[in-house]
Formats: C-alpha cells, structure tokens, sequence
C-alpha cells in the first residue's frame, strides 16, 4: 500500500493547490464586472483582482471566456481530493465503530463524486453550443444541493474519526468544526461559492495527505510481513 499511500497523499496536496491558485482568477472574474474593488468584496479578491485585472487575465477573448477557461481547472480539486478520502476510509474501516464509519463515508464520497459532476457540468458543459446555458444552470444546481451534504456528513465523519483515533485528532478536529470554518472563508476570504467551501475542505484533507506521506500509516489489511517488508523498502524502523 505504500505506492498508493504516495498517490493518496501527493493527490490530495495537488488539490489543494489547484484551489489555491485558481480560485482568485474565478472569483475576480465573477466579480469583475463592473464592481470597483473594494471592502464590499472578500479579501481574495480585494488583494489579486486588480492585479489580475492588470495583467489582462480578467477579460481576454470573448465574454464569458475567461470564467469558462479557469472554471474548467476546478473540478481537478474534487477528483484529486478523492483518493486521500478512500485511503482515509481504508485505515479506519475495520475500527470498533466501522459501521458508522462505512455509512457515513459511503455519503460522503458519493456527495463528493456528484458536487464533482455537478461542477463539470458547470464549467464544461456551458462550452457547448445550444444546452450549455441549461447545463450550467442544472450543474450549478446539483453542486450546491450536493455540497450541504458534503458539509453534513464531514461533520459526522470527524465526529466519528475522533472516536476511532486513527488520523491525528487535528485532522479530525478540523473535519468536524467544517461549519465555522466555512463561516470564516466565506466571509472573510472569498463570497464566491463553490470555491469558498470546497477549498478550506481540501485543504484539511490535503493537510492529512501530508500526514500520510510523513508517517506511512500501515493500513489494517496489511499482514505483519507486509507491513515489515514497507519498512524495509522505506527505511523506516
């Protein structure tokens, strides 16, 4: 499992990333329009918005193109977080408490799966000739009715991993105050959805996938041969 452990971890680090550097392009996008930057705007946009509107990289090509071209990166932040979530679920599932584990992972990675539909919907399918307006608006839809339940079952899930200790307590600490931590993005980061919600989770799990790479945790199903032959190759005692 270590080749997956890696995968899992470095997957995770890059969505948060991808989040991180794309989100002041869309968010300056959407607010660019005729809006002079100010206190009125999150902070995201206040501090990259005239530099990016400088730069050109707020209104090249026609209308609306700029806000397709970046949103299109986005849906790479729910795709890469997945990887990280399942591995997580691996290391957990045979737990004192895996039933509600299972249960409540199984929401929450069916949630993730349908925002990241949704969201493609959104930014790919809008490039289409005649139902692109359609598709957008019924992507934008789907994303933002998912992601209350993405909200919903991480909170649970955090709840659940601080009772089977098998993350960091942080990490799972973090899961379950989801809620005001949003509070915090939307209201002093960024006002633009979906990235003011999806971001700070990516974050969190990208801060467990670098966990992951650090300590190599051995995941249950792994035989004590198994789990010496993983120290032997990484060096670690």
């Amino acid at each position: 499992m270590i080749r997956t452990a890696r995968f899992a971890g470095w997957a995770s680090i890059a969505s948060a990333v991808v989040g991180v550097v794309v989100t002041p392009f869309m968010a300056s996008v959407w607010e660019s329009d005729g809006v002079v930057w100010s206190t009125t705007e999150g902070l995201v946009t206040r501090v990259f918005g005239p530099t990016l509107e400088s730069w050109g990289a707020l209104s090249f090509g026609s209308e609306g193109l700029p806000y397709e071209v970046y949103g299109k990166f986005f849906v790479f932040v729910y795709l890469l977080m997945l990887p990280i979530v399942r591995y997580v679920h691996v290391l957990q599932g045979t737990s004192a408490t895996g039933a509600w584990e299972r249960r409540t992972w199984r929401v929450l990675w069916v949630s993730l799966i349908v925002a990241a539909v949704g969201d493609a919907m959104s930014y790919w399918g809008v490039s289409l000739p005649e139902p692109g307006d359609i598709l957008w608006g019924v992507g934008w839809m789907v994303e933002s009715l998912t992601l209350l339940v993405v909200l919903v079952s991480t909170t649970v899930y955090g709840i659940v991993s601080i009772r089977i200790r098998v993350i960091p307590i942080w990490s799972a600490v973090l899961m379950t105050a989801i809620l005001p931590i949003l509070w915090f993005s939307l209201a002093g980061l960024t006002w633009y959805l979906p990235n003011g919600v999806v971001v700070p989770m990516s974050i969190i799990w990208a801060s467990i996938g670098a966990w992951v790479l650090v300590t190599r945790p051995a995941t249950p199903e792994a035989t004590p041969s198994q789990r010496k032959s993983d120290t032997d190759r990484t060096g670690h005692a």
